[in-house]
């Protein structure tokens, strides 16, 4: 069973924010779970 890590985001980034981290441990056999909140659809950047 692989060990899983939730990343949650703050108020204006979206899983997008996470995208390094979770190459990086699904590289080293991770599960890893990016949940959204509703409405934070799109570039981070556009988010700010």
């Amino acid at each position: 069973m692989k060990k899983t890590i939730i990343f949650v985001h703050g108020m204006f980034q979206n899983p997008k924010s996470w995208a390094g981290w979770v190459n990086f441990f699904e590289s080293k056999g991770y599960q890893c779970i990016v949940p959204a909140w509703p409405y934070h659809d799109g570039e981070p950047a556009d988010l700010r």
